[in-house]
């Protein structure tokens, strides 16, 4: 339990390349990060959080989310949520860049993955999108720290080595 605490920026990532993730509350019960990409991000793979809830607090821009086969448009001052068990992605639909706060409770397992999959880093602007798919290296990175985190991201067919 956290009495009289102030939250703080922590630790920032970047996850695929594209998403600059901001470690803002590493909580007991719920965790709080803050998602920044630039427009014409497609977004992470199709993916389903196999313990946690996960909600979408847009900041600034548009996005596009697709849960359960169903597309939902959320702009600045609008909220997703996202039951765990769903599955669910998002893409950066605005004409510009993009930040979301998340909330993911309960804590632990997605602020690992974060930090077990993604390349620390001290920017603070999220990078352009990539132009291509991210390398056999990264998606293997990805699939592994999903694993050990009860995440389950759903690729394709084809070659994932």
């Amino acid at each position: 339990m956290m009495e009289n605490a102030v939250a703080r920026p922590g630790d920032r990532y970047l996850l695929a390349g594209a998403e600059l993730i901001t470690v803002i509350l590493r909580g007991q019960e719920y965790s709080l990060l803050e998602n920044a990409t630039q427009a014409g991000y497609a977004g992470p793979p199709p993916h389903r959080h196999l313990r946690q809830d996960e909600g979408f607090y847009v900041l600034e821009g548009q996005f596009t989310f697709h849960v359960d086969g169903q597309t939902i448009q959320v702009s600045a001052g609008q909220f997703a949520y996202i039951p765990k068990g769903s599955t669910h992605t998002f893409e950066n639909t605005g004409s510009g860049a993009g930040r979301m706060l998340v909330i993911v409770a309960p804590a632990g397992d997605f602020e690992r993955f974060v930090e077990e999959a993604g390349e620390r880093v001290t920017t603070t602007t999220p990078p352009a999108p990539p132009s291509g798919l991210p390398d056999a290296t990264m998606i293997h990175r990805l699939l592994v720290a999903a694993k050990r985190h009860y995440l389950e991201i759903l690729l394709p067919p084809g070659p994932q080595s």
